[in-house]
């Protein structure tokens, strides 16, 4: 691959005074070779060559640039030129280095005399790279590649589970239009980026825009993904019917606060350059005290539908929450090594040496890894919830909470007037069993009669504090859904 530096364009704003000449100098080089520009004498360098330097042996020539040619990696061009108040603006010069292997590559261009610039005016360069790929950094350039694939893997992904949702529209669990709409946010998101790389190494003009635009569908399908991974492991619509409205008003809330922090975040990696004190507590601190919120809460929601479930039984349901519990151990796990990892290689990112082996590969620590890891964990976590066939199974249709059964129970039960006695016209048991499998006719219904007699030939009533009643009747329907389930997969 081939990069040519093709010019420099210098840009000077005049300054009030009509009369200046300053000699300025340029030079293109390998990063390498950084060492062997200029001269350092007691901790500073020098880049011209002067009678005291041509005294001590230094250089040979005065007002030449020194370089040290006998270590030289790559080769080193260098150019002297002046600008007056005469000089036509804005002035432009070309430095044309062709590069013959890829590399990290810099320029110095700066006053050659101190004496000459007083710094009351400013002088605006403009330092243009041009390369045989377009217009983009070398070190951004395989992010087009990149974002390119993971916009057609996310369009892959949203044309199948489309085609799912489409074909098993009636049965549609609520929490899968969520993912629908996560899947919308986040192959928007990819094709921006795509599109904001790509259109800048083609016209090398950087739309804030569009960058703007992806960083904001960036916060905003981070947080719906946070949202939903919580309220799954708080099992809505498997385990539990629906979240106590305080609940979900203190979900979303925590959401809107992280997509808040997030678009904050985002500006402040675009307009930061230095780091201090006060952008860490102002763009950093935010985001990190909600993803912390949603890590802790995510993993004790998780732990505590796990704990249910084992209570009663419901081991399709389990079996689906414990694979969900390793997906996200699995992710913890490398974001854990890629965090050590990462702060051990970053330690030397300000040597030369470092920069000149890692320029190529930066992009993907940072930018990359975090995307690559979110397709895998997103990719896992939906195929879990895609829409099948079987949903009921999984859906509170077929067996309805805990929080629900209590409260059916306790309006059919408890709150009757029945002195220990309960009519068999009192019992009304609200489960539907009429939609587990597609072939009905091999199931055996069970009417509300069959669950009536049942009940009368096992349970014994004794009074309204009796909680026998309630645990008979949970395993009754528990063992009643694992048959069916059984029956729905031969």
């Amino acid at each position: 691959m081939t990069f040519i530096l093709t010019y420099i364009s210098i840009e000077i704003t005049k300054p009030e005074k009509t009369d200046y000449n300053i000699t300025m100098m340029a030079i293109a080089f390998n990063i390498l070779d950084l060492d062997n520009i200029g001269y350092i004498h007691r901790n500073e360098k020098y880049l011209l060559c002067s009678n005291s330097l041509i005294n001590d042996g230094t250089c040979e020539k005065e007002g030449e640039i020194i370089i040290n040619k006998k270590e030289l990696k790559n080769k080193v061009l260098s150019k002297l030129f002046t600008i007056t108040d005469k000089t036509n603006y804005p002035y432009s010069t070309d430095l044309k280095y062709e590069i013959e292997e890829t590399g990290f590559y810099s320029v110095i261009l700066k006053p050659a005399y101190n004496f000459e610039y007083d710094k009351s005016y400013d002088l605006i360069s403009n330092v243009e790279w041009h390369s045989s790929t377009g217009e983009l950094p070398g070190s951004d350039y395989p992010k087009i590649k990149f974002y390119k694939i993971l916009a057609i893997v996310y369009i892959i992904v949203f044309v199948l589970w489309s085609l799912k949702a489409l074909k098993y529209r009636k049965d549609i669990l609520q929490i899968q239009h969520y993912i629908t709409g996560i899947i919308i946010i986040v192959t928007s998101e990819m094709i921006i980026r795509f599109f904001y790389y790509n259109h800048y190494n083609n016209t090398n003009k950087n739309s804030k825009f569009f960058l703007m635009l992806a960083e904001v569908l960036n916060a905003g399908g981070n947080s719906l993904t946070f949202l939903v991974l919580l309220i799954v492991c708080m099992g809505y619509n498997v385990v539990k019917q629906s979240l106590s409205g305080g609940t979900m008003k203190v979900v979303q809330l925590l959401a809107l606060f992280h997509f808040i922090f997030g678009i904050i975040y985002s500006i402040g990696l675009m307009i930061v350059s230095k780091v201090s004190g006060l952008v860490v507590l102002f763009f950093v601190l935010p985001i990190s005290i909600t993803i912390t919120i949603f890590y802790i809460w995510i993993l004790a929601a998780l732990n505590n539908s796990i704990k249910n479930l084992k209570t009663s039984h419901q081991d399709a349901k389990l079996n689906m929450f414990l694979n969900l519990r390793k997906i996200l151990i699995i992710c913890i796990i490398f974001i854990l090594i890629f965090f050590i990892t990462n702060s051990f290689n970053f330690m030397d990112s300000q040597d030369i040496q470092w920069i000149v082996n890692h320029w190529s590969t930066r992009w993907f620590w940072i930018d990359g890894f975090s995307n690559v890891l979110y397709l895998f964990g997103f990719l896992s976590i939906i195929f879990l919830w895609r829409p099948t066939a079987n949903n009921k199974r999984y859906g509170i249709d077929q067996l309805p909470s805990n929080d629900v059964e209590e409260i059916d129970l306790e309006e059919s039960f408890i709150n009757k007037s029945s002195n220990g006695i309960i009519k068999k016209d009192d019992i009304n048991v609200g489960f539907d069993f009429n939609n587990v499998s597609e072939n009905k006719d091999e199931i055996n219904q069970e009417s509300d009669d069959d669950i009536q007699n049942w009940a009368e030939d096992n349970i014994e009533i004794k009074d309204e504090n009796d909680s026998e009643l309630y645990e008979n009747l949970e395993i009754h329907v528990a063992d009643e859904e694992e048959k069916l389930i059984n029956l729905d997969n031969p």
